[in-house]
């Protein structure tokens, strides 16, 4: 099973082991939802809630500060065991804060929204990609390699299907795109 490929390198390619594969799937959709937001919180802020252009792109280093914040964090707090649990917790809290984020009125709670949800989201990219690191034994240059490369290819789709969306239904609804593809990042981290 799963514990002995970790203590003695399982024989397998990368390709051939679901959580590998279930990690980079989750590093996909989490980056995914991590650059949708970021990429279009600014512009969801100034079109949507009248910040001025200035304070909503300040918004954003919110969200970046937050992450430094919640990787510090994590840090201190995860243990082995304990992975799958805390990116739970995380995600719920960072969906909680997006949602706020996107459907609280004026300008200041939105903005300590962003600043929780970059706190939320802070800590699950390194918790993934620690957690395959110790079950890609033998394989951990590919493993990194692909956890990686889906990492960017949900940056590259994501963001843009967004705004595509929003063209028809509005920056709004469409953000929550970002909030059901990050739930589907934490579903499968889960399944991992």
């Amino acid at each position: 099973g799963e514990t002995a490929a970790v203590v003695t390198g399982d024989p397998r390619p990368w390709w051939q082991r679901r959580s590998l594969i279930l990690c980079a799937a989750a590093l996909a959709c989490y980056v995914g939802a991590e650059a949708s937001l970021t990429t279009w919180a600014a512009r969801f802020l100034s079109a949507e809630r009248g910040t001025s252009i200035a304070l909503a792109a300040s918004a954003v280093s919110l969200f970046w500060g937050g992450m430094i914040g919640g990787r510090y964090t994590f840090s201190h707090w995860v243990r082995a065991g304990r992975e799958k649990a805390m990116v739970g917790l995380a995600s719920g809290a960072g969906i909680i804060a997006v949602l706020i984020f996107l459907g609280a009125p004026g300008q200041i709670v939105p903005l300590v929204a962003l600043g929780i949800s970059g706190l939320a989201f802070g800590g699950v990219w390194p918790t993934v990609m620690s957690y395959a690191a110790v079950r890609a034994v033998g394989a951990t240059g590919a493993a990194s390699s692909l956890l990686v490369t889906l990492g960017f290819l949900g940056g590259l789709l994501f963001p843009a299907w967004i705004g595509i969306l929003s063209t028809w239904v509005g920056l709004g609804v469409a953000l929550r795109g970002a909030v059901a593809v990050f739930a589907l990042a934490a579903v499968l981290f889960a399944l991992a």
